[in-house]
Order: C-alpha cells, then structure tokens, then sequence
C-alpha cells in the first residue's frame, strides 16, 4: 500500500475522533472522471463513497486553482528527487498496480500520443473552517505528505 493510501486510512480511522471535535471529514478529491471514481471506490473500499469528489473539469482546472501541480522531478523543491518504487509486493502486484493506472488515470486529449496526467497530479491536505484555511498542505512530489498529528493539530 502506497503512503497516500496510508494516509487516506488513518484519516478514515480517525472520523470518530474528528467527529469528536465537532468537525466534517475528511473530505477526499481526485482528479478523473464518475467511471474512474467508481473503480477507485471499488479498490479502495475503506474510503466511504460520501467523503470523496472527482474534479471532472477539462484539464483539471479546479484542482490546478488550489495550487495542485504536475509534478516536475527537475522543478520539485530541493532540486531534483530521487523517487522510489514502493514496495507492493511483486510482479504480480506491479501488473495489477500497472493496470489500474491506466484505468484510473486521466488521459490528456489534446497531446499526441495521449499522455497520462492523473499519476503525475501532486495533491495536498487541507483543514477549513467555514471560509477559513486553517492549514494547508501542498505536495511537492509523490509521497510527501503530511504527519498525521500534524494536520489533526488543527481539526
């Protein structure tokens, strides 16, 4: 399991204690389209299908205006990132992993061939409160995600 869907987990885990303090969430947004959210749903069961939304919009123009990014390994912070393939548990994984990829990643029209956008979109955690952002977290390439403490910090 890859960290985000860490993260995801643990963050579902945590509805009661978010509850607890008298807040909504966590509230979960990817790019794609209805198909690719069902099968998403589908492989990841744990994520109720009330806590998550599909920005559908041509060229991912609401998730670019929260400030996501493609990620760029030459444009990342630092310089340039050594990514890893995560651990996920041999070929036979790494076939199953391969393929939903390409069913759940977003597809851009416009490039010839089409090119795979959707593994390539950097996300990024957000705490609100009403109109205000309490906290906002944006990732600068793929797995770097917040602490789990530090985002609950400010629910």
């Amino acid at each position: 399991m890859t960290l985000l869907l860490e993260l995801r987990q643990t963050l579902v885990e945590l509805q009661p204690e978010i509850a607890g303090r008298n807040a909504g969430g966590p509230l979960f947004v990817s790019v794609g389209d209805v198909g690719q959210l069902h099968k998403f749903l589908e492989l990841n069961p744990f994520i109720p299908r009330d806590s998550i939304l599909v920005d559908d919009t041509p060229n991912v123009q609401g998730y670019k205006s929260v400030g996501f990014n493609v990620f760029d390994p030459k444009n990342a912070e630092g310089g340039q990132i050594g990514l890893q393939a995560p651990d996920i548990g041999g070929v036979r994984r790494w076939m199953q992993y391969l393929s939903n990829v390409m069913m759940l990643s977003p597809i851009d029209p416009t490039r010839i061939p089409p090119k795979l956008v959707g593994v390539l979109m950097q996300g990024g955690t957000y705490v609100v409160n009403r109109n205000s952002i309490l906290y906002q977290w944006n990732d600068r390439y793929p797995g770097d995600l917040p602490g789990t403490d530090e985002v609950m910090s400010f629910v």
